[in-house]
């Protein structure tokens, strides 16, 4: 039920188009920084210098090997939006916004990830399968303000909506143009059936989706979101030559 629900809202963001996706981007923006402030804000007492040393204790391999599964998720991802950017109106300020985006949602990650080893260590932040979570479970103010992993929650469901919105408006968009379509509203609902399916089939555990993470998904998804769109722009170059 809450993967129908999921869908479903998802499908009215898209059928009503981009700018009233980016429009509730921007209502909920504010709210999802302030969530964050306050989830990093009540951490503070919980640090643990500690936990970060010693750094560099095995060297660049790790960390470099670490770097290679977050290109995946969620940086190569970020193609997604070049699906949508020919439909933006100031074109102008597109680029921009759009590194600005990486390096704002870049430097949340970065904040999660530091406050995770700060605060749980970085063993536990590697073998905990939603350390972001754990983070809300150990806020405690008192005897009157804990277990405020709600937040954790709301951030997940708000960002996890946007998400799962534009990449169902660009994947509409996308078969709509490959097939000749005039509009890929006609195509919604039956890709949201599809979108439903296979979020059942694909991954029946939690054992399975973790270990499709950590073995394919990276190769998966530099294929479909860097080379494949990179041989792309090297076609077009060709041809507008």
């Amino acid at each position: 039920m809450i993967m129908i629900l999921f869908i479903v809202t998802s499908l009215f963001g898209a059928r009503l188009g981009l700018e009233v996706i980016c429009r509730t981007a921007l209502i909920f923006f504010p709210w999802l920084v302030l969530l964050l402030f306050i989830l990093f804000v009540f951490l503070i007492p919980d640090i643990k210098i500690e936990n970060l040393q010693p750094i560099f204790e095995k060297g660049m391999k790790p960390i470099l090997r670490g770097s290679y599964h977050s290109l995946a998720l969620p940086y190569v991802q970020l193609v997604f939006f070049l699906m949508i950017t020919p439909y933006v109106n100031e074109k102008a300020n597109v680029k921009k916004n759009f590194y600005l985006g990486t390096i704002l949602g870049g430097s949340v990650l970065f904040l999660v990830i530091l406050f995770s080893i700060l605060v749980l260590g970085a063993d536990n932040t590697a073998r905990l399968t939603y350390p972001s979570y754990k983070l809300g479970m150990r806020i405690s103010i008192g005897d009157f303000f804990e277990r405020v992993e709600v937040i954790v929650a709301f951030i997940w469901v708000f960002t996890e909506y946007f998400k799962l919105t534009i990449c169902f408006y660009g994947l509409a968009l996308g078969i709509a143009q490959l097939l000749g379509l005039k509009n890929y509203k006609i195509l919604l609902f039956p890709l949201a059936f599809l979108i439903l399916t296979f979020t059942i089939f694909s991954h029946p555990d939690i054992v399975h989706y973790q270990n499709f993470m950590a073995t394919a998904w990276t190769p998966l998804s530099l294929t479909i979101c860097f080379i494949l769109p990179l041989i792309l722009l090297m076609v077009g170059k060709i041809r507008g030559r």
